[in-house]
């Protein structure tokens, strides 16, 4: 018997809980019954569109068509489809080369709904029945253009209400309402508060795993989807839960409107300022972001119960440049040593550093440090990064035109011409995507950069005034948990200051911020017997010539 296959479509997943997909379902096998063939197989796409062709690229009907190229659905094999419709909703060529192209491979289509069977011969005998295709694909493409730009043209009207403070929709987050006549957000403040310290614990340096550990222990009830597993009494905050509350800038009002391109949801237009009610202010957001940056680049991970070691990511092998580990056996004194070492990967530097004398002296140095000059820093960056973003807006502004001028031309031009002119919007359209992607990114990282610049305003730098005697009044802390986060917020402090300490057998250089560098004795005897041996070849105390010295 002569093989058939059926395929069917649906816009929205929720039709196929309806009677649409039954219907289709037993029509296409009534008719395979009664024409005598063998319904082998049904082709499903729900959920996905035919208007943009992702069911021929995403979608089973792609993987059919492959079949057929394949050989594995024979020719003289039965397509069924309840409409040409169904196949495709794209421009008139495209929708008319796949026909076409089903065709070409032997295989008859069936549409149940008008009753017609198209073959090759016959659309080749018949120019009446390929101008119905023809006529059938073009209104359906018609059909789904004008509701897109229906759709499109409501997005619109409602960004621009957005734009005034009126809800888009009722997606919010959490810690947001949409009130009973949908004109305004009301605050769930159990919630807010509960964001607000989320951030004030990542300003303090405190980790994504270490806030869902204390909001657990503390009773605080997670939003959202429990997932308690088996043997839990209670919700647990997971990190990433944390994690994605920190990078939400609707925490300070910033709603950013997107798009679905290519199955992905993508940024579309400026975002849109004072939009939801500020919970958290937009300087506190990025500060936390500065924080969070600075602990991705110079260390991260579990600190332990005591936060004990003040300058993870900090110090570095002098020999290698590897980082160093921090060994802690709980016998009273920790210490540093070369990871590289320490995992045998070639590095020759196996000294144990004792971690105290180190963090004694990084402290000493604090003194010496130009924290406005850091400051001004910082300033200068944000600054440089303002003048990068307006250039790629500017370049976005340009590209923009330039798509819209050659969208206006493309009707009045050739179909080679026309070809040639849609290649280069897709070029256009994919540099653009790009460019916004590089904004958002600069734009990100300028707010960090004058987040830390504005430090200086708010005196945090204070902290360190008096840090040595505040280190030890911590360590009194019978309180874990708070003893953590005081510790946590030292250490956030101090990594903007000393990025890096270099360690050597008998000394470290201590790298600060202003870009000065000191010099930190570990063993004097050592130390002494390098200075002898530089003094006797006139050589300066340098970083330099004093590792050379050293090795």
């Amino acid at each position: 018997m002569p093989l058939a296959y059926s395929y069917l479509r649906m816009s929205r997943p929720e039709q196929a809980t309806g009677d649409s997909l039954r219907r289709q379902l037993e029509r296409a096998q009534a008719y395979a019954n009664a024409e005598g063939l063998t319904l082998v197989e049904d082709y499903r796409d729900i959920g996905i569109s035919a208007f943009k062709g992702r069911n021929l690229e995403e979608g089973t009907l792609g993987r059919f068509l492959a079949a057929v190229e394949a050989g594995e659905v024979p020719a003289g094999s039965t397509l069924i489809v309840e409409s040409l419709d169904r196949i495709s909703r794209q421009e008139i060529t495209a929708a008319l080369n796949l026909f076409l192209l089903i065709l070409k491979f032997g295989i008859e289509i069936v549409t149940l709904t008008d009753g017609q069977r198209y073959t090759k011969t016959s659309v080749d005998e018949s120019v009446s029945q390929l101008l119905s295709s023809v006529i059938s694909m073009q209104r359906a493409h018609e059909e789904s253009a004008v509701k897109a730009q229906r759709v499109s043209m409501a997005w619109e009207q409602k960004r621009k209400k957005a734009a005034n403070g009126i809800p888009l929709t009722r997606i919010a987050p959490a810690w947001l309402e949409l009130n009973e006549t949908r004109t305004s957000w009301t605050v769930i403040e159990s919630r807010a508060s509960i964001v607000r310290r989320i951030f004030r614990d990542a300003v303090d340096g405190i980790g994504a795993y270490k806030i869902a550990r204390l909001l657990t222990d503390e009773g605080h009830e997670p939003w959202g989807r429990r997932g308690l597993m088996p043997g839990v009494s209670r919700s647990a905050w997971q990190p990433s839960t944390v994690k994605k509350i920190l990078a939400n800038e609707s925490v300070f009002g910033r709603f950013h409107p997107h798009t679905v391109s290519g199955g992905k949801r993508v940024p579309t237009g400026e975002p849109i300022d004072g939009y939801f009610p500020e919970i958290v202010s937009e300087k506190d957001f990025w500060s936390a972001r500065a924080a969070i940056t600075s602990r991705r680049i110079r260390g991260s991970g579990r600190k332990g119960k005591a936060y004990s070691n003040l300058l993870s990511g900090v110090c570095v092998c002098g020999s290698c440049g590897g980082p160093a580990h921090y060994l802690n056996k709980g016998r009273g004194d920790a210490f540093f040593q070369c990871d590289t070492a320490r995992r045998r990967g070639g590095c020759q530097q196996i000294q144990l550093f004792l971690y105290e004398a180190i963090e004694l002296g990084v402290f000493a140095n604090l003194s010496k440090i130009s924290f406005h000059e850091v400051f001004s820093i910082e300033g200068r960056r944000a600054d440089r990064l303002l003048a990068t973003e307006e250039m790629l807006q500017d370049r976005i502004k340009t590209l923009n035109l330039k798509q819209e001028r050659l969208t206006s031309v493309i009707e009045d031009t050739s179909d080679a011409v026309d070809d040639a002119i849609a290649v280069r919007i897709r070029k256009i359209r994919q540099e653009i995507f790009e460019l916004s992607e590089k904004l958002q990114s600069t734009r990100r990282a300028g707010e960090e950069a004058k987040a830390l610049a504005s430090m200086k305003d708010r005196g945090e730098f204070e902290v360190f005034d008096l840090a040595l005697n505040k280190i030890r009044e911590i360590d009194l802390i019978t309180d874990e948990n708070k003893r953590y986060m005081e510790r946590a917020r030292i250490a956030q402090q101090l990594r903007r200051f000393i990025p890096k300490v270099e360690l050597f057998p008998s000394f470290a250089i201590v790298h600060l911020a202003s870009g000065e560098e000191e010099v930190l004795v570990l063993n004097e005897t050592a130390f002494a017997d390098i200075q002898r041996d530089l003094d006797e070849q006139r050589l300066p105390y340098t970083k330099r010539w004093l590792a050379q010295a050293e090795t």
